[in-house]
């Protein structure tokens, strides 16, 4: 059986280099550290046989989150299988493949593609998350806080790890909007920041570009609610 063909990740959500691009290579040394150890590529194959790519983090021991339009095609279509690679820099195939189960995105997001309703979770069938570790989440912040992305950009060498750093240039509904550079391929990636003494933690999921900024869903009560009841469970 031949191999899906993929979407290019940069056609689905246009992702923008702000100014300067100032991306940098995670390196090698830092892969088994909180958070590069619990951040992988998503692989989802859709029904009609293609297959997009992205980013997803760990929340819990076996617990992933990506973006929606990474585990939905554009006609509404859940994947039909999903794979996760932890600890991915450039060699996709020397790590172990996890498959996905209990694939969800909400709702509102099949039926009406939105950004602020973009985002999903699935489970794994082990779980790694014990070993490798997995990130935590905050409701508190704000317009300035300096954060994080870190995902595996399409514009870079297959399955290398990339990050960059800049601050929340706002907060409106659902959305945080960020002022870091990113790629396609990184829909799905941690926003975060390390300021709290218990490590990184998510504030939102990384999803789109725009002319002046790039953003993606924030996490707000609800979606914190969602996190705690997927780790507690």
């Amino acid at each position: 059986m031949s191999a899906p063909a993929y979407i290019p990740e940069d056609q689905v959500a246009p992702n923008d280099i702000i100014d300067t691009d100032n991306r940098y290579r995670v390196p090698d040394l830092l892969m088994s550290n909180i958070p590069y150890s619990c951040i992988g590529v998503v692989i989802a194959e859709n029904p009609d046989g293609t297959a997009s790519r992205g980013t997803g983090f760990l929340i819990g021991p076996n617990d992933v989150v990506t973006c929606g339009h990474v585990l939905v095609d554009n006609t509404g279509e859940v994947a039909k299988q999903v794979y996760f690679y932890l600890g991915v820099n450039g060699d996709l195939d020397s790590h172990m493949r996890y498959t996905a189960q209990d694939i969800s995105v909400p709702k509102a997001y099949v039926e009406n593609m939105n950004a602020g309703n973009d985002w999903g979770t699935f489970q794994l069938t082990n779980n790694v998350g014990n070993y490798t570790g997995y990130l935590g989440w905050t409701t508190d912040y704000s317009a300035g806080m300096h954060v994080q992305v870190t995902g595996y950009p399409s514009d870079k060498p297959n399955y290398e790890m990339w990050m960059a750093g800049a601050s929340i240039a706002s907060i409106s509904g659902n959305l945080v909007y960020h002022y870091v550079d990113t790629e396609g391929g990184e829909s799905g990636s941690p926003i975060y920041n390390t300021l709290n003494f218990d490590g990184p933690m998510v504030v939102g999921i990384h999803g789109y570009g725009g002319t002046d900024s790039n953003y993606g869903r924030r996490v707000d009560s609800g979606i914190a609610s969602v996190f705690s009841n997927l780790r507690n469970n």
